[in-house]
């Protein structure tokens, strides 16, 4: 073997090996990608120390900590309604639109879409980014603060109905919303 294949042959082998670790390292990458477009189930449960509320990890069902784990339909249901009605006390203003907005940059036209309040402060935007699509900003904007109010109204009304451990199709339905709610990404 001469040198100079010696020296492609190594070569070679080097290439193999930085192209591997490239291999490996965007393979890792995609994980973490991955891992982080997955936001990660949450609830609001009790502090054991001092009894306010604190976020634990995964949903409630599965939870091992204090007042938490399968709970039934009623309180899962009255649960809810309080989280939308501070959700609904916090928000601005009670009923949204869709609003868009484009901006010349840099010889470059950006365009937002956003959602701000009908009533209230006209100066503020609830939300606003340039890669979301008309029907997520027009979906967005159906379920404003007072949709929620009117939700928080109905599952109230619901559980106040709950009489037997039976579930009517309603309440199932009522029961799942009100799960989707208490166990919502944060």
């Amino acid at each position: 073997m001469t040198d100079d294949e010696f020296m492609q042959h190594e070569r070679a082998i080097g290439h193999a090996v930085v192209l591997g670790y490239a291999r490996k390292q965007s393979a890792m990458a995609a994980k973490i990608r991955q891992a982080a477009e997955q936001p990660e189930t949450t609830h609001q449960g009790p502090h054991p120390e001092h009894g306010g509320l604190e976020t634990h990890i995964g949903t409630r069902e599965q939870c091992s900590g204090p007042d938490c784990g399968p709970r039934d339909p009623e309180d899962e249901i009255r649960d809810a309604v309080l989280d939308l009605e501070a959700l609904h006390t916090a928000a601005y203003g009670t009923s949204w639109r869709i609003t868009r907005e484009e901006e010349d940059v840099y010889d470059t036209t950006c365009r937002a879409i956003g959602i701000e309040p009908t009533d209230g402060d006209a100066d503020i935007v609830v939300f606003q980014a340039d890669d979301i699509s008309e029907d997520d900003a027009a979906y967005i904007a159906a379920m404003d603060p007072e949709t929620g109010s009117l939700l928080a109204d109905l599952l109230h009304e619901i559980a106040e109905d709950m009489t037997s451990s039976a579930l009517t199709p309603v309440q199932e339905a009522a029961r799942k919303l009100a799960h989707k709610i208490n166990n919502r990404p944060s």
